[in-house]
């Protein structure tokens, strides 16, 4: 497999990184959860962060997955409009958004909504099938919160993997 061989030290078994696909596609678990699982039915468990290792491989293959399904689900779009006559460049959608806080949850405090994570998914409206063919995740918080400052531009705050897109004092909500 590709990425088992761009990286150095020991791969993962295949059951291990099946384990984690279904956690992500069919259960809501976290590593912690399996593991509590797995040690309450008496089965040796893996340590905690070689579970959140196998997750990351696993969700950066699932990623790299779904951003070729979805561009090919928008060319198909596109082939039908020209099909039908219409221009392929203009695709009818509706959107959704989720958000990881409640929307009550800053009332009285702020007028804009308090999350700080979002889910943002694009459906078509072209077909019958109102297929999801974009999605985007915003998010405010990184693991390395301490790095993080307001005052500055959002991707200088610290080297490495950072999840924050969108500044600490910006609306979610308001993207353009």
């Amino acid at each position: 497999m590709r990425w088992s061989l761009l990286k150095r030290g020991r791969r993962k078994a295949a059951i291990n990184l099946s384990i984690q696909v279904s956690l992500i596609n069919h259960i809501a678990i976290s590593t912690t959860g399996l593991q509590k699982l797995y040690l309450g039915s008496n089965i040796p468990a893996h340590s905690t962060s070689s579970m959140q290792h196998s997750a990351n491989v696993v969700s950066e293959i699932i990623e790299e997955y779904n951003e070729k399904d979805l561009a090919q689900k928008r060319k198909l779009l596109k082939e039908i409009n020209i099909l039908r006559g219409d221009n392929p460049n203009i695709i009818n959608m509706q959107a959704n958004r989720v958000y990881n806080n409640p929307t009550y949850s800053g009332m009285g405090k702020t007028p804009f909504q308090p999350a700080t994570q979002c889910t943002y998914n694009m459906l078509e409206n072209n077909t019958y099938k109102h297929n999801i063919v974009s999605t985007r995740q915003v998010s405010k918080l990184c693991s390395n919160k301490s790095e993080h400052k307001t005052k500055t531009k959002v991707k200088l705050y610290h080297k490495g993997h950072c999840s924050v897109n969108i500044e600490m004092h910006d609306s979610i909500g308001s993207e353009e």
